[in-house]
């Protein structure tokens, strides 16, 4: 009669740990195995302590809208839009979170100098991001530097007017407007 009642406790805290995991996953966090054991072990309150966790995937679809928004109205070709940590937490390719002191991609391997750039304020933006995220400077790394083109004065009148279009809009601040203004006129 023992066996029956373990058998069903290890049950009840399987059913309760999956549960729990699976609510964690569907909110968008990586790390869930912790949180399979918080239902096992405390059943409906560790599912309840999970349910409380913040939504991650809806922050970042608010995100991603916008820059779809943005993306449509001010470029040629639209780009994928990359989620921006509001740390110094940087995030893969593939996808994962990983933490500012992580030296590559605990999910692919991929080292962090692959994906990200270190601005001069300290801050790791993306390897596609034109300005740092905390003081606006330019990405100067090599790689991300435009391959010089030869503009005739129409293109540079189109481009100006497209980021003064940008700096109304508040998508842009005065010193990258200036930025690029000197980078168009040569100045």
């Amino acid at each position: 009669m023992e066996a029956v009642w373990i058998i069903m406790a290890l049950l009840w805290g399987i059913v309760w740990g999956a549960c729990t995991r699976q609510n964690v996953i569907d909110k968008g966090y990586d790390s869930v195995g912790a949180y399979f054991l918080l239902g096992f072990f405390l059943g409906f309150i560790g599912f309840i302590i999970a349910y409380a966790k913040p939504d991650i995937k809806k922050e970042e679809q608010e995100r991603m809208m916008r820059e779809i928004y943005y993306n449509s109205r001010y470029q040629s070709q639209p780009q994928q839009p990359q989620y921006q940590a509001p740390t110094n937490d940087w995030r893969c390719t593939c996808g994962a979170m990983n933490k500012d002191y992580e030296t590559s991609c605990h999910r692919c391997g991929k080292e962090i100098s692959e994906v990200t750039w270190s601005c001069s304020c300290g801050m790791r933006n993306q390897k596609n991001a034109a300005f740092c995220e905390k003081c606006g400077k330019p990405n100067t790394t090599p790689e991300t530097q435009p391959a010089k083109a030869t503009l005739n004065a129409d293109n540079v009148q189109d481009e100006l007017k497209k980021y003064k279009e940008m700096l109304d809009d508040g998508l842009i601040t005065e010193e990258e407007f200036a930025a690029k203004k000197k980078q168009l006129l040569g100045i």
